[in-house]
């Protein structure tokens, strides 16, 4: 199915993203990912909203999950968006994993989008399926004039956060993969627990915007799924793929930062200079490759 396009000048690129995100929340499908401006050697666009599907394929289960992404990719020959799963290593892999799911997200959800909104620089892109073509520049008005009725976020609201594991569970395992690193079964361990919190009142588009504003990531993302919502604030790329070549922007190291830029510097120097941050990246660099 083809596409048309329509390039729109934009005076206030910051506010028009704004604006766009909030008109979008009509839509039961939204996926918007942003760059937050980051300066990068692998540009493709700014900021991309996808809303409203045409198709979709949604898997509970992960068996056959790729042969079926590639035949549903092959039957829409377009863009599509998505996300994959974890556990779609047991795809892959003679794996299983019986954690208990508190979210229940699918294991792979893609769609194609009736509507695509491309921001790059000062130009905003309208890419809808030729059958929408109509609803463009009505959609572009609209955008332009809508109120953010983004309700404030209640910083002060009571939050009753819960864990999956309890202490005493948690540092019995991580004993346990202390003994797998000193005997050199394995170098690195990511130790993960979920966190969650229930009958809480929340808007995970306000929260986002907050986020994003807070850290400006190179790699923002905003999905809703119906009643599902995920909210992304990423300093990595796991994977670009551009013709035969694979990107991946992965990040080990941290450390804080100072105002004073004499300082910052020496932080940075000893950052570079550290013999366990150029062990780690040597690390990821290998797992990826």
């Amino acid at each position: 199915m083809k596409r048309t396009s329509i390039s729109f000048t934009l005076v206030d690129v910051t506010n028009f993203k704004e604006l766009l995100l909030s008109w979008s929340q009509q839509y039961s499908k939204i996926f918007w990912l942003d760059s937050n401006n980051y300066q990068t050697n692998y540009p493709t666009y700014d900021a991309c909203l996808a809303i409203e599907e045409n198709q979709v394929i949604k898997l509970s289960k992960t068996d056959n999950a790729f042969q079926q992404l590639s035949n549903f990719r092959k039957l829409v020959d377009d863009y599509i968006f998505g996300f994959l799963s974890y556990d779609l290593k047991n795809d892959i892999e003679q794996l299983s994993s019986t954690n208990k799911d508190e979210l229940q997200f699918p294991s792979l959800f893609f769609f194609q989008p009736k509507k695509i909104i491309f921001i790059k620089e000062n130009i905003a892109i309208f890419s809808y399926l030729s059958a929408y073509a109509s609803e463009i520049t009505i959609d572009y008005n609209n955008i332009l004039s809508f109120t953010n009725h983004l309700q404030a976020f209640e910083q002060n609201s009571q939050i009753n956060l819960k864990q999956q594991i309890s202490k005493k569970s948690y540092l019995k395992k991580c004993k346990e993969l202390l003994k797998h690193i000193h005997r050199g079964d394995i170098y690195e361990i990511n130790f993960c627990m979920e966190f969650y919190i229930q009958n809480h009142t929340f808007n995970p588009s306000t929260a986002f915007q907050k986020l994003n504003k807070i850290s400006a990531p190179p790699f923002a993302a905003y999905f809703k799924i119906d009643e599902l919502y995920l909210c992304c604030a990423s300093p990595e790329r796991y994977l670009k793929k551009e013709s035969n070549l694979a990107i991946s922007q992965p990040i080990k190291g941290t450390a804080k930062r100072d105002e004073n830029p004499t300082i910052d510097a020496q932080i940075k120097e000893a950052l570079r200079n550290n013999p366990k941050e150029q062990s780690e990246n040597i690390m990821i660099v290998d797992l990826v490759r």
